[in-house]
């Protein structure tokens, strides 16, 4: 008994410790593959013209960088720098056009993304 109580203390020390540092990897539009700029401190994300924050149910620190093309008319997100998607009012079942999304950070958000005119998934990231 004492171990399992041992290995959940040390499972939850190691959450808390990741909720404080921040990520070292590209902030990553889900499920795009595409990323903005690697960013690893305040200093070199307000360079960037970016807005430091806490995202997601672990409040991490990242790096939330503007896209140059945000509010453009978009069918696909290929067409993006990062996702192209429906308003929140969108009919998912007709012919749609989306907007590309203004940043390239998705954690803490609830989007539609858009292909071919279409809303081909909706999808919360955290």
């Amino acid at each position: 008994m004492r171990s399992m109580l041992g290995m959940v203390w040390i499972g939850l020390a190691g959450c808390a410790a990741a909720q404080t540092t921040p990520p070292a990897s590209p902030v990553t539009s889900a499920g795009t593959g595409k990323s903005g700029p690697v960013v690893t401190s305040r200093a070199q994300c307000l360079a960037l013209k970016g807005t430091w924050r806490k995202v997601g149910v672990q409040q991490l620190e990242a790096c939330d960088v503007p896209t140059r093309d945000g509010g453009k008319a978009c069918r696909s997100s290929d067409q993006c720098e990062s996702l192209c998607v429906a308003n929140a009012d969108a009919d998912p079942a007709g012919p749609v056009e989306g907007h590309c999304y203004a940043s390239f950070l998705t954690v803490g958000t609830c989007l539609s993304e858009v292909s071919d005119g279409r809303i081909v998934r909706a999808q919360c990231a955290d």
